[in-house]
């Protein structure tokens, strides 16, 4: 009987061959077409003694009886399952079937990723005796110091900052939140209490784990998974800009902390991502009385990615990797811009851009009402050209209303104008070409900086600019400190070594829930 394996099972080994993540004995010397080959064989057309030939013989794999049974029990349920389904499935078949599928998953993923069970320092020795490898098999000095230069850059550059940068918040709740509320108030409050699900459980790594694994279920028995993740492109199950690796949640004791803004962000973002296309879904083929075209499901996808702080990159997807390196989140950049031009985007459908121009309405409009309410209590900063344009000033600092949103059109119109303002109001006209003066340039050379990730912002003002955002000159510390100390924690210390006991603990939460707050003005 033929085994009919999951797309994206299939994708996610197909991956791990061609990028060597598979280390047995003869599958890194062959190419990857063969290793490709290879795999079909693993998840092939039968089971039972002859996947087991295959896993040991034909790929030299020393794998358990134990861990081969498994994944042909996974294979059983899974195929039984399928063939037993009626249409449309009773709730407990489609659960039974999610959950055999989401075991299947971890464990292919366990056994062609093993490095992942390693702990912290085995990881790290791994990762070191790796890249001393790569340079030592350089057959020359220039080979051996280019791949040495490669190794550092590595390091450097390495996704592990961004994860801890991104550990101690829940900045999903205003930030990707804050389009997700202007949608549906109902569909953030939902997934606002998954996420928040989450962190009850952080005192355990296997409840947090079952807590995943129970709501990828949830979503892949779900009647539409098939048209909007698998046809139209929907990013769910998918690794999130903000959290590019686990690694950091092998530290010891506090691993977990780390891991549960992980999977809270991942359950927000990807569960209200999931919510906002079915909603689309339903209204079209409401509308329409029949099946969407697999156009209208990408157009549905592209709008619930955008929306919760994925947009796509479009023709710079083949060096998104670069890009996610460079910047702290390409795709939460172009999500933000998705906000003003996403209606006029000919690629989408008429019915998209219609449902895309109705949302940017409201999210902007959300904006302006935000602001026209905190007026009424404090001062509200609606010059487009200063830096504190849609904040509200809470004693001697400003909090931004707009999520964010507020700083594209500030770039803009100081663009326009050729005009600035600070955050203390003082005013200045662009391009004067007196010395010492700013130019345009530098105006979209500041914004770009503050996006980035936390490697290269270290390294812009370290090495390119000689001094940091406040103006002091770069220490080892203050490096360590802005890539490897969390967010959050960082500007607490600041709140309650600066303000009152009730101001800073006002400030805390907004800070922690992704309301960006300026620096005290002097």
């Amino acid at each position: 009987m033929a085994l009919c394996i999951p797309k994206d099972i299939n994708k996610k080994l197909k991956s791990a061959l061609a990028d060597n993540k598979i280390t047995a004995k003869g599958l890194v010397d062959v190419s990857p077409a063969e290793r490709i080959d290879r795999l079909n064989r693993i998840v092939g057309e039968e089971y039972g003694e002859e996947v087991n030939s295959q896993l040991s013989r034909k790929l030299n794999l020393e794998l358990s009886d134990d861990a081969i049974k498994d994944i042909q029990t996974s294979y059983k349920n899974i195929n039984a399952l399928k063939e037993a389904d009626t249409s449309p499935w009773k709730s407990g078949e489609a659960k039974q079937w999610a959950r055999e599928y989401v075991a299947l998953n971890n464990r292919v993923n366990a056994e062609i990723n093993p490095k992942e069970s390693l702990g912290l320092i085995k990881t790290a020795k791994l990762a070191t005796k790796e890249e001393l490898r790569k340079i030592a098999d350089q057959p020359s000095i220039v080979g051996k110091g280019v791949q040495t230069v490669k190794s550092v850059t590595r390091a450097l550059t390495s996704p592990i900052y961004k994860s801890i940068k991104a550990s101690a918040d829940a900045s999903y709740a205003l930030r990707q939140g804050f389009k997700v509320f202007t949608k549906s108030p109902k569909q953030w409050y939902k997934n606002i209490g998954e996420a928040f699900s989450v962190w009850k459980k952080i005192g355990s790594k296997q409840k947090m784990d079952i807590a995943m694994d129970e709501f990828k279920a949830i979503y892949l028995s779900h009647p539409h998974y098939e048209q909007l993740v698998n046809q139209g492109g929907l990013a769910f199950g998918v690794v999130e800009e903000f959290f590019p690796t686990t690694v950091v949640q092998k530290v010891p004791v506090l691993g977990n902390v780390f891991k549960a803004p992980d999977e809270a962000f991942t359950t927000f973002t990807q569960g209200a991502r999931f919510g906002i296309a079915e909603d689309l879904l339903e209204k079209q083929t409401k509308i329409l009385g029949r099946d969407l075209t697999k156009k209208e499901l990408e157009s549905i996808a592209y709008i619930a990615n955008s929306m919760t702080g994925r947009g796509s990159l479009g023709k710079l997807e083949p060096i998104s990797g670069a890009i996610n390196k460079v910047f702290f989140s390409g795709r939460f950049i172009r999500s933000s811009l998705d906000t003003f031009f996403m209606p006029f985007n000919s690629n989408l459908t008429p019915f998209a851009r219609k449902e895309a121009f109705k949302h940017s309405v409201a999210t902007l409009s959300g904006v302006a009402a935000l602001a026209a309410t905190a007026s009424l209590f404090t001062e509200v900063e609606t010059d487009p050209v200063s830096t504190n344009f849609m904040r509200m000033k809470v004693g001697d600092r400003w909090i931004d209303l707009s999520a964010g949103l507020g700083s594209y059109i500030t770039l803009v119109a100081r663009g326009v104008t050729k005009t600035s303002q600070t955050m203390s109001g003082k005013k200045s006209q662009l391009n004067t070409g007196k010395y010492g003066s700013m130019t345009v340039q530098d105006i979209f050379t500041n914004w770009a900086s503050n996006k980035l990730s936390p490697a290269f912002g270290t390294l812009n003002q370290a090495v390119f600019l000689g001094e940091t955002f406040e103006g002091k000159k770069p220490t080892t510390l203050w490096a360590l400190k802005n890539t490897l100390f969390p967010i959050s924690p960082e500007n607490i210390y600041e709140y309650f070594s600066d303000e009152s006991t009730a101001m800073a603990i006002m400030l805390t939460v907004l800070d922690a829930l992704g309301a960006n707050i300026s620096q005290k003005v002097k």
